[in-house]
């Protein structure tokens, strides 16, 4: 009688595994290239340096069919989170290693031309913003695809929404860093730019539980052109939004209506 695999094994979710033709083992990459033979073969070059690096040298040599392990030379480790215009994706970069969260425009959007010049001006927005607690642009540039993709710091602890609970126990915190954040959008105010889209989702942290505001897609600029004020006056997240910026153009909006977005996020990480 022949066993069959648990019905949450890998087997039984990838379905019947692809055999090598050339060394008849099943143990293959998600690219369709046998491991087996690929380590068989960099044990066998000479010239290869040994340990570590060569397997290293090895794996970085590997293409996927879909083209997906790479967006601009970085490679992508896993996707952190999803949105109406683009996806942030953990990434690694291609000459420092460095760790980094890769944001680019999803390739589907319908109004794409609106879309792309709305995420360019949020990482030209973002890029020139150089405060402690404003998260730090480190590259801005394009996908093979033309799509515009920028680089960040990586924020290990995640972000206010997943702090919000354990902070609860701890009002002096909380306070403490609203004041940090609310300095960093004093800077911005400064500088002429207003969030617009304040809420504990785009108040990362570091490794040091250090805020930083990020997801300036809805920043509106001095220097913004009249389309995009027009076209954005309608954004916002319920519930941490002014008044005045549900009901009224953009182009009216103050720095009060970021300073009602602070007070909203405070109010929530102390009463809950």
């Amino acid at each position: 009688m022949q066993a069959h695999p648990p019905p949450d094994s890998t087997f039984a979710i990838l379905g019947e595994p692809e055999v090598c033709g050339q060394c008849q083992s099943i143990s293959r990459l998600t690219n369709g290239l046998c491991l087996n033979c690929l380590l068989r073969g960099a044990l066998a070059e000479d010239e290869t340096p040994p340990g570590k690096d060569a397997f290293k040298e090895v794996l970085a040599g590997v293409k996927s069919r879909d083209g997906d392990w790479h967006i601009a030379d970085h490679e992508i480790l896993h996707e952190i989170a999803r949105g109406g215009m683009g996806v942030v994706y953990q990434a690694r970069e291609p000459h420092s290693g460095r760790i980094v969260a890769l944001k680019c425009v999803l390739a589907y959007q319908d109004d794409a031309d609106h879309v792309v010049a709305r995420f360019r001006r949020e990482a030209e927005t973002a890029a020139r913003l150089e405060h402690p607690n404003i998260v730090p642009i480190f590259q801005v540039g394009e996908t093979a695809d033309g799509f515009p993709y920028y680089t960040m710091k990586y924020a290990v602890a995640g972000s206010l929404l997943e702090a919000r609970r354990p902070l609860l126990e701890h009002p002096r915190q909380s306070a403490t860093l609203m004041v940090k954040i609310a300095r960093a959008v004093h800077y911005a105010h400064e500088k002429g730019v207003l969030h617009r889209d304040l809420k504990p989702g785009n108040i990362l942290l570091d490794t040091h539980g250090e805020p930083l505001v990020s997801d300036f897609g809805l920043a509106r600029c001095e220097v913004v052109s009249s389309y995009l004020t027009r076209s954005l006056s309608t954004f916002g997240t319920p519930g941490y939004i002014a008044p005045e910026q549900a009901d009224g153009p953009a182009a009216r909006l103050t720095p009060a209506a970021d300073v009602y977005s602070l007070g909203a996020i405070l109010f929530e990480l102390l009463s809950g």
